[in-house]
């Protein structure tokens, strides 16, 4: 669900870049990550699950949660449809539980199905996802 959401985003900005209409198919990622994706006792991306929606790692990962912040935004925008809470859920998300570190100025990389912290690094791989999210949220405050 993470690269789903990761590719309504990256669809968005062909669309934007390229001239290339491609909101059907971005719709679709969008639509069946946002269905299929979110663990609904912990609020999280899952890690994985298979193309019928069972959970294969109900884990999650930061940069998954950034991506869907990033999709709600461009689903907003694109298709119209009324994200605001998707945006608001994915922002507490980061900012409550990711970014909630017991160390200021790091955060948790992952946390299990049960919402449970497992990460044992602070990779620096996920701040560009982070600063990405930051600015689409920011876009929308622009707009506002």
């Amino acid at each position: 669900p993470g690269h789903q959401f990761e590719w309504v985003w990256i669809l968005d900005k062909a669309r934007q870049l390229l001239g290339i209409d491609i909101t059907a198919d971005a719709r679709l990622l969008y639509e069946s990550a946002a269905r299929l994706g979110i663990n609904p006792r912990t609020g999280l991306v899952c890690n994985a699950v298979d193309p019928h929606g069972a959970v294969l790692d109900g884990g999650s990962r930061s940069w998954t949660n950034t991506e869907r912040l990033k999709a709600e935004v461009v689903a907003g925008r694109l298709f119209g449809l009324d994200t605001a809470a998707g945006i608001e859920a994915s922002g507490r998300v980061l900012l409550d539980r990711y970014l909630a570190a017991p160390v200021p100025g790091t955060f948790v990389d992952a946390f299990n199905a049960d919402g449970e912290p497992v990460a044992t690094a602070v990779p620096a791989s996920i701040l560009y996802h982070l600063f990405l999210a930051i600015c689409e949220a920011g876009s929308v405050l622009d707009e506002a």
